[in-house]
């Protein structure tokens, strides 16, 4: 397409099913792109509507700093337009970053804007997102907190919306094994690992596989554990649970008295997740 209008949708697209195949770098190229084209244009709630996966795919190569920078100055260029759906998932994408910034009072602010418009206007999407975000931010009322996670999960089923399930399937998982319910988060898992692959989101699948390599060490089953993680996580990366899967892995390689694959394994944490500003991140980085 020549005509940048035309252009910038389908990069936007592609950025999305980038994001969705685990190509993170391409992902945000893609999205970058349809931004600046939008903006170019005069276009600002396309421009708007782009921050939201490409902030998604920011916070997912560990920029968490530039993920909630980008999706604040988007909902201050729409702060004086009628609030719709681009400006509610602005919201709900920003309260998600400054939770994990632990930024909690201005997640809360942000979520609850979100809400209030898709509450509203009947956005199944935002919705989702929000109820997941909002759960995690009340995770000190653990009922109510678990009773918002079941919603969410229920609202992205009926609706037929694959990454919003897919991440209340994963946060759901969180809640019950904390709240020692290992079977049901077993159940969960292999119930979101089956709709990642049945629809094709290598991104989610990657991370459901990280949980399967968790649930295979404590299993016993450590060859297993070792041999899906080289299948799958050849790479730095800078997710939270596959963090946690090398940890692990490096933990038992040191059982096993393999200091050398110990290494390697931690040499597989993208090193910035040590200082960064997502403190679920920086844990595990810290745990190396």
């Amino acid at each position: 397409a020549d005509d940048p209008l035309e252009r910038a949708p389908l990069l936007e697209r592609a950025g999305e099913l980038a994001l969705a195949g685990d190509e993170l770098d391409l992902a945000a190229g893609r999205l970058e792109e349809a931004r600046a084209l939008y903006t170019e244009a005069g276009s600002t709630h396309d421009a708007a509507r782009a921050a939201v996966p490409l902030s998604t795919t920011l916070w997912a190569l560990g920029r968490p700093d530039d993920a909630i920078a980008l999706a604040e100055s988007a909902l201050e260029a729409l702060a004086n337009d009628e609030p719709d759906e681009d400006i509610a998932q602005l919201a709900a994408e920003a309260a998600r970053v400054h939770f994990f910034r632990g930024e909690l009072e201005t997640a809360m602010e942000r979520v609850e804007q979100a809400l209030e418009i898709a509450e509203a206007q009947r956005l199944p999407a935002v919705l989702s997102q929000a109820l997941n975000t909002k759960s995690l931010i009340i995770q000190g009322r653990p009922r109510e907190s678990r009773a918002l996670m079941r919603e969410a999960l229920e609202v992205a089923l009926e609706h037929d919306l694959v990454e919003a399930a897919l991440r209340a399937y994963n946060n759901l998982a969180v809640v019950e094994w904390d709240a020692d319910r290992p079977a049901e988060a077993r159940r969960l898992i292999a119930d979101a690992f089956d709709l990642a692959r049945r629809r094709g989101h290598r991104h989610y699948l990657m991370s459901f596989a990280a949980w399967q390599c968790l649930f295979l060490l404590l299993d016993g089953d450590w060859d297993e554990a070792f041999a899906l993680a080289d299948e799958l996580f050849a790479q730095p990366s800078a997710n939270a649970i596959i963090v946690d899967a090398h940890n692990w892995l490096a933990a038992a390689a040191l059982e096993r008295g393999n200091a050398d694959e110990a290494r390697r394994r931690f040499d597989l944490v993208a090193p910035e997740v040590e200082t960064s500003t997502d403190l679920q991140l920086r844990s595990g980085g810290l745990m190396r």
